[in-house]
């Protein structure tokens, strides 16, 4: 039996979004290292429709400090990672990716607790020398009830044929799967951007596959090929993704090409609508929030978090 947790990370060093105040420029301490933040996110929040005010955000920093120690070497690299990641266009989307030069902004206090050993929450757990650790809960049903328990893994980068793999990260969110059982001590998640993801079978970090190979998900498939539905007379497989007005089969997740969708009256590939447009589904709009007829906001869970509603 498998058990497959999806979870969007909310790095400890990333929850300092949107703290108001100019920025310093030096990041040596907690605060000047929030107001760094917000320089570089605020511009999100305000695209998302989100709130800029910052006091959701401070608040985050506050419980981040509280929680562990600042590292100003490793909040300064940080703060200059997101600075050059900003300038991508995906970046109020996916915050620059998985950025290691935040991984360690904010550390236990006590130093953390060990592979294996009970947590609360990631901050509780020793991060691995080069990688970083993770608070895993597991729910379990037992005699018509539920039994939880949390404990430490300490991740690391993986590479193809590494393993045991934990998850597969795909921009923002993590998708865990782990067989029944007690979890690693030690695990390797897998990111699409390095040509991998986590095989829930094997529990290795496996390449991407590409044109014509067979896949089970769009997170196995090189980005610019999508995974075919099932009931196919080739089976599942990586196929091209689709380029604006070229026919589609609408309710297939990822088949028309980045920040297209697959308009159901012409089932043709259309380009994603604006916060404001008139819409009828979410996948209409480039947020991914279709509201009360019209686009509005932002389906990032990540954002919406930091810089609050």
């Amino acid at each position: 039996m498998k058990r497959l947790v999806v979870v969007v990370p909310l790095v400890a060093a990333w929850v300092a979004a949107c703290s108001s105040g100019s920025g310093s420029g030096n990041s040596s301490s907690a605060s000047e290292f929030g107001q760094e933040f917000c320089q570089t996110l605020q511009p999100c929040c305000a695209d998302a429709g989100l709130s800029t005010s910052g006091s959701v955000c401070q608040a985050f920093v506050s419980e981040a400090t509280s929680a562990g120690t600042y590292n100003a070497t490793a909040g300064q690299a940080c703060i200059s990672a997101l600075q050059a990641a900003s300038k991508s266009a995906t970046f109020c989307t996916d915050f620059g990716g998985n950025l290691p030069q935040c991984n360690d902004v904010f550390g236990p206090a006590g130093g953390g607790e060990g592979p294996g050993k009970p947590c609360t929450t990631s901050n509780d757990c020793a991060k691995a020398p080069g990688g970083s650790a993770i608070c895993y809960s597991v729910t379990n049903f037992v005699d018509g009830g539920t039994n939880s328990t949390s404990t430490c893994i300490q991740t690391q980068a993986g590479k193809a044929g590494q393993s045991p793999c934990v998850g597969t990260i795909q921009g923002e969110t993590t998708i865990f799967a782990l067989t029944a059982g007690t979890p690693p001590g030690m695990g390797y998640t897998c990111d699409v951007a390095d040509g991998v993801y986590c095989d829930s079978t094997t529990q290795k970090c496996t390449a991407l596959a590409t044109t014509d190979q067979a896949c089970n998900g769009n997170q196995q498939c090189v980005t610019s090929d999508y995974c075919t539905s099932s009931g196919t007379t080739a089976g599942t497989t990586c196929q091209p993704r689709t380029p604006l007005g070229s026919p589609c089969s609408f309710g297939v997740t990822g088949q028309c090409v980045d920040g297209a969708y697959c308009d159901s009256s012409s089932s043709t590939c259309k380009t994603q609508l604006a916060n404001g447009a008139a819409c009828q589904t979410s996948q209409e709009c480039a947020s991914g929030n279709c509201n009360n007829g019209s686009c509005s906001g932002t389906s990032n869970l990540g954002l919406a978090l930091i810089c609050g509603s």
